[in-house]
């Protein structure tokens, strides 16, 4: 509801709960100066493909030890 609640153990402050702060470009989306991307986001590198979650790690060890390795 908006409260700040200040939790304590023997009298010292331990934690604080409070309400999450706005979202740092809701400055900029509120008035409309900012406004959020419609479509996907452009890539970079269109004919790179990740199959795995170790793709990029094994793009790293093709490039220093080779292709002959694996």
């Amino acid at each position: 509801m908006g409260q700040r609640i200040e939790i304590t153990r023997n009298g010292t402050r331990v934690a604080i709960i409070e309400p999450a702060a706005h979202h740092p470009l809701g400055v900029l989306l509120e008035p409309g100066e900012l406004r959020p991307a419609r479509g996907p986001l452009p890539t970079f590198f269109p004919d790179v493909e990740t199959t795995s979650d170790s793709a990029g790690l094994d793009a790293v060890l093709q490039d220093r030890y080779g292709t002959d390795r694996w």
